[in-house]
């Protein structure tokens, strides 16, 4: 909730536009905006930071102390019932995570669970951007809701993104999927970005 928020930091070239900072504080109202930092140099600050801590070898003479998490930057999920996103891990989630979530069979006799990846906010699934997909097949037939699979999803600090299914009453029953988010970031066209912008409105 924004009252839980205790201080609005600005940081990068965006916090420079006005309106930004207008809709900032309608935002947070009662909150006062930061503005002792340097957008600017904050993002270089942090751009050398990272690359200290990646950094490896003897020729890295920089030293810090503190600790920098990323966090994940779209919610990622696999489709339910074939329409609706199914949030595992949602947004801003530090990494690295490992979220997990049941999902039972909806048919009688069902002998394959699938589930499509999808990364994104839509509740639609097929609105948001697909990852890949991983199939359980050889489920033994059981009444509607009796067999149950367990999904599983890990992200680790190199941006490796892996998912699991396996059956909670065979556990050899498994797949697993791995994928580099970013290698596999959404490609947008004009179009599109233009369909997620809000009407333009005066700047300030």
């Amino acid at each position: 909730e924004p009252s839980d928020i205790d201080d609005i930091v600005l940081v990068g070239g965006s916090s420079h536009i006005p309106d930004v900072k207008k809709r900032l504080k309608d935002f947070f109202p009662g909150k006062n905006l930061c503005q002792t930092v340097n957008p600017d140099e904050a993002v270089a600050k942090g751009a050398a930071i990272q690359a200290c801590l990646i950094s490896e070898g003897e020729d890295n003479q920089l030293s810090y102390t503190g600790q920098v998490s990323d966090v994940t930057p779209l919610s990622l999920g696999v489709t339910k019932q074939k329409i609706y996103f199914s949030e595992i891990i949602p947004k801003n989630t530090p990494i690295p995570c490992e979220k997990i979530k049941t999902y039972i069979t909806r048919h009688d006799n069902q002998l394959t669970m699938k589930f499509p990846i999808y990364q994104g906010e839509d509740p639609i699934a097929q609105n948001n951007y697909k990852l890949g997909e991983i199939e359980i097949l050889n489920i033994p037939p059981a009444p509607k809701g009796e067999q149950k699979c367990v999904v599983v999803m890990r992200m680790d600090e190199d941006g490796i993104f892996t998912v699991q299914a396996s059956m909670t009453e065979n556990r050899e029953n498994q797949k697993t999927i791995s994928i580099c988010l970013t290698q596999n970031r959404p490609e947008f066209t004009v179009d599109e970005l233009n369909e997620e912008c809000e009407p333009p409105e005066a700047m300030l």
